[in-house]
């Protein structure tokens, strides 16, 4: 918990003009229509309130823990 709470730059939020690259990257089958579709509907731009400041301090803090 301790590493999670570090003052740490904030992570780029990716472009939906990225997702067919990071869809790939992912795994998710061309084929899958359905799950990509759901992942699309749920990918807020970057200016979107969806990005809470709650959210963007989990997002932040869980990729500098893998990093």
């Amino acid at each position: 918990m301790h590493r999670l709470a570090g003052d740490l730059p904030s992570a780029p939020l990716p472009a939906k003009a990225d997702a067919p690259a990071i869809l790939a990257r992912l795994a998710v089958r061309p084929d899958d229509d359905a799950a990509a579709a759901e992942i699309m509907a749920g990918w807020p731009d970057p200016g979107s309130p969806l990005w809470t400041p709650e959210l963007r301090w989990l997002l932040d803090r869980s990729i500098a823990l893998v990093r």
